[in-house]
Order: C-alpha cells, then sequence, then structure tokens
C-alpha cells in the first residue's frame, strides 16, 4: 500500500468499505478545536482522532510534549472506532499531514495497514467530494493484541552508545 492516497482513491475505498478515515485535525492553540472542525465538516464517515487523547500518552516530567500512546491505550481506541485489522485507515488532517503522519506512523509501528490523504481535507474538498457533518457511530470491535516492531525505536542509551557509528 502506498503511503499518499489521492481524493479520488480515498473515495473508491470508502464506496467500496475497504477502509476507515480518521480526521487527525488539532490546533496547538486550541485542544478541542480540531474536533470541533471535525463535527463541523469531514469526510463521509471519518471517525476523530485527537491528538492528546487517542494519539499520545500523557506528558510527565521524563516525556516530551507528545510521547507513544501506551499499546493498550492505542489498540481501545482503534476498537472504539470500529477498526479490525482488515480495514485501511487513512488518516488526513486540514492539509499538511503533519497530524495525519502521527496516526500512520503509530499504526506502521504495530505493522497494521494505513495511508494518507495527499493534500488532506483541502485536497477532498478540491475534488469536489462532500463532507458530513456531525457525530459518526461507530460499532466497537473487539480490541486487538498490537506488537510493536522490535527495531522501529531507539532509547536514549542505545543512541548515546552508538554515536560514532551513526548520523544523527
Amino acid at each position: 500500500m502506498d503511503i499518499l492516497v489521492s481524493a479520488e482513491r480515498l473515495n473508491d475505498l470508502i464506496a467500496g468499505g475497504a477502509c476507515i478515515p480518521v480526521d487527525c485535525r488539532f490546533e496547538f492553540t486550541g485542544a478541542e478545536r480540531g474536533r470541533a472542525q471535525w463535527r463541523a465538516g469531514h469526510i463521509p464517515g471519518a471517525r476523530y482522532a485527537h491528538l492528546d487523547e487517542d494519539l499520545a500518552a500523557p506528558v510527565e516530567d521524563h516525556t516530551g510534549r507528545h510521547p507513544l500512546p501506551e499499546t493498550d491505550a492505542f489498540a481501545r481506541y482503534l476498537a472504539s472506532i470500529g477498526w479490525t485489522g482488515e480495514k485501511l485507515l487513512v488518516a488526513y488532517d486540514a492539509g499538511s499531514g503533519a497530524l495525519a503522519s502521527r496516526l500512520w506512523w503509530l499504526m506502521r509501528y504495530y505493522g497494521k495497514p494505513a495511508a494518507i490523504l495527499d493534500g488532506g481535507l483541502a485536497a477532498w474538498t478540491a475534488a469536489g467530494f462532500k463532507l458530513e457533518s456531525g457525530e459518526v457511530e461507530a460499532a466497537p470491535t473487539p480490541v486487538e493484541h498490537l506488537v510493536p516492531a522490535e527495531d522501529a525505536t531507539v532509547d536514549t542509551e542505545a543512541l548515546a552508545g552508538d554515536l560514532a557509528n551513526r548520523l544523527v
């Protein structure tokens, strides 16, 4: 599967029931603005992924701004939006892909299918596709067991011990 999908391809995937679009819009100056934007207008059937609540763990003294979510918490989020391993998640944001790439990366981290809408919501509307508004009711699915790829991340000790051999 390609990393990027066009608006036309996403429309076909939705029509065939082969994917779940996920709206990842978020504004750092107002954490609830993205969810409000999703409610006001989103790709038909799109679920919402909140950066702070669904795609990150709580911030602690030793973490960065958006640490990776706990595996079980992320698996519960995926079940809450009706995802099963057979469904492709297609993430999108307002247009840049910066926020959508977070969901894409998490899915790939767990070895699951995902793509990003090339050009985001702006590309969808520019292609003439309609939006819907309001909440999307998703039938929850069983929580899938997720296992991260062994080599997907590196801790600070491993990085510090191998600086002479890597370009960082």
